[in-house]
């Protein structure tokens, strides 16, 4: 689960160039029992019955957001789709993401790392911001209300992540 004290270690949030990264969020299985015909929907890819919890937490490691009630079975890219498209659901600004994990879609407003790569690098995805250009806001729309509404891959995002780890890969050169 999230929220975990190495995570953000070393990390000074309060430095202008690490407004960019909101915090970070996950999934995690909580055990439950429910009724025999319910059973296969609540089933994890471990066999196991489960309930499938979003969380998400602020630079600061408080958590600001939880969206239970999921079945076992559910993908983590689908359960965030929902906590965005929610009427009162999770609000990430245009110009702001969450580090996430690799059952997350990499789009706007979600860093997620190539599958099997390494978290630890010389380069920080936290003191990275996001260009303006990934903004999707017409020129009329006041920006401090704009949020992202969906959950898509993006290949502005894709190559804004693929510039990032060349740069990584270049700083470890």
């Amino acid at each position: 689960m999230l929220c975990r004290a190495h995570c953000f270690e070393g990390l000074d949030f309060n430095d202008d160039e690490q407004q960019g990264c909101l915090g970070a969020l996950d999934g995690t299985y909580i055990p439950v029992k429910v009724p025999q015909p319910d059973v296969p929907r609540y089933w994890n890819w471990k066999g196991n019955i489960y309930v499938n919890v979003l969380a998400m937490c602020d630079r600061d490691m408080n958590y600001i957001y939880v969206l239970s009630g999921w079945e076992g079975s559910a993908a983590d890219s689908r359960i965030l789709r929902d906590a965005v498209t929610r009427t009162d659901g999770l609000k990430v600004p245009t110009s702001n993401y969450y580090l996430c994990d690799v059952g997350y879609t990499n789009g706007n407003g979600f860093l997620a790392p190539y599958m099997g790569a390494r978290a630890h690098t010389s380069v920080d995805p936290y003191e990275v911001e996001v260009p303006d250009s990934f903004t999707d806001v017409n020129d009329d729309t006041d920006t401090s209300e704009a949020f992202i509404d969906q959950v898509e891959p993006s290949q502005a995002w894709t190559s804004w992540r693929d510039n990032l780890a060349m740069q990584i890969w270049a700083d470890y050169a």
